[in-house]
């Protein structure tokens, strides 16, 4: 187990709340407890295999910009087409629950995290990495009533959309395509 994942896990406890652990995927001693994390490292090997997993490691080579070579970091324009961000709609989520999600907007002040102090004849930059991304963070919208983000014990979900009259978030799951007709029997 590498030391950063063995760092995760042993930060996964039990919820101040609710007193169980939310994460036990995460959590090192749940895991140990219960078998799914070995006692042992070193005998692990081949227990993927015993167990059934696919074993299919990857042959091919990677492209350039899949390892930070050229292309890294840029998204195709048909795709940021295709996908903005953030969405205007939801579709194929079921249930009327989901009508009226908290709506946000990018108009939000980036925050960044200053870098280190630095001597006087090195640039220190400003903490941002890309300054071609100008979108703002993600903020919650004037007059809109939000659940607590850190606790939602109790919390009540939005029963319209907020701004009102703002189209819906999560919209009808897309209709079935109809079934090809019946070829005609033969003669």
């Amino acid at each position: 187990m590498s030391r950063l994942m063995r760092c995760i896990y042993l930060q996964v406890g039990p919820s101040a709340t609710s007193g169980t652990v939310q994460s036990p995927l995460w959590s090192y001693q749940l895991g140990l407890q219960n078998g799914w994390v070995p006692k042992d490292p070193r005998t692990s090997l081949g227990k993927c295999k015993a167990l059934g997993a696919n074993q299919a490691p990857f042959a091919g080579t990677y492209a350039a910009w899949q390892t930070g070579g050229v292309g890294a970091g840029q998204i195709a324009p048909n795709i940021a087409a295709n996908f903005p961000w953030p969405p205007a709609t939801l579709a194929g989520i079921a249930g009327d629950v989901y009508a009226a999600l908290p709506t946000y907007t990018p108009t939000g002040v980036i925050q960044t995290l200053p870098p280190p102090q630095l001597t006087p004849t090195a640039s220190k930059g400003n903490g941002w990495f890309n300054t071609l991304d100008k979108a703002g963070a993600m903020v919650t919208v004037a007059g809109c009533n939000y659940p607590n983000a850190w606790d939602l014990t109790g919390a009540v979900a939005p029963a319209a959309p907020c701004p009102a009259g703002a189209p819906p978030l999560v919209t009808a799951p897309p209709a079935a395509p109809a079934a090809p007709a019946a070829a005609p029997a033969p003669p």
